[in-house]
């Protein structure tokens, strides 16, 4: 296998459990808005922001454009009557609150640490993954973070990595793996930029005959072997 020396770790259900910090976000910011939280909310959020952030991706809106159109959407198609720019602010508030990390992510980055470069590569808010990224715990085990706000262009386009290349000293592409969840976001991303990926694959969805990753695992556990590390979690 080839030999790495930089890691590129998506954040956001990759690291993060993003989902867990969309639904608490969400929940405060409709009960603030005076409306009960539902289920069937979550999910009516999550699809219409998943499609929004692949609009983002392909080039097809701004991040600005993103921000302001998710809650005014939801709100429309949830029916709701309320301040869709005061359950945004609210929303951002609530989600950089949430640092929440999946179970062993902080011990799988403490010991990878000790053997690769481990840098952060997310889409997002720059203020609000500061944030979540400062409670988690991470930060110590990080040599970098790159943030697609900050780089004025997000995953998967090349522009985004190519930031990441000058921002690394002595970095070379084919020793670095990019490591994440989305298919659309960072396999595509490294299949674009000339970087090998590893696919994390926990839920066992579904691959696209267009997007090959160079790997794919489903735990942290097959991560850790994958990078020749013995001691599994």
């Amino acid at each position: 296998m080839q030999q790495y020396r930089f890691l590129l770790f998506d954040a956001d259900e990759t690291l993060f459990d993003f989902h867990y910090a969309e639904r608490e976000a969400l929940r405060a910011a409709l009960l603030k808005s005076g409306v009960e939280y539902r289920e069937e909310y979550q999910k009516l959020y999550s699809e219409l922001n998943l499609s929004l952030w692949k609009q983002l991706e392909l080039g097809k809106i701004t991040r600005q454009e993103l921000l302001i159109a998710r809650f005014s959407q939801f709100f429309e198609a949830a029916g709701i009557q309320g301040d869709a720019e005061a359950a945004r602010v609210s929303f951002q508030a609530g989600l950089a609150a949430e640092g929440r990390l999946f179970p062993g992510a902080l011990e799988l980055c403490r010991e990878l640490a000790g053997e690769f470069e481990l840098y952060l590569v997310t889409n997002g808010v720059a203020e609000t993954q500061r944030t979540r990224l400062a409670s988690s715990g991470l930060q110590p085990y990080l040599k970098g973070v790159f943030i697609s706000e900050e780089i004025g262009a997000p995953k998967p386009q090349k522009e985004f990595f190519d930031a990441v290349e000058r921002g690394i000293d002595n970095f070379v592409r084919e020793q670095a793996l990019i490591i994440g969840d989305s298919l659309t976001s960072d396999i595509k991303g490294g299949n674009i930029a000339g970087i090998d990926t590893c696919w994390y694959n926990p839920h066992g969805e579904a691959s696209d005959a267009e997007i090959e990753p160079t790997y794919t695992v489903a735990t942290y556990a097959e991560l850790k072997e994958l990078l020749g590390i013995a001691d599994i979690l």
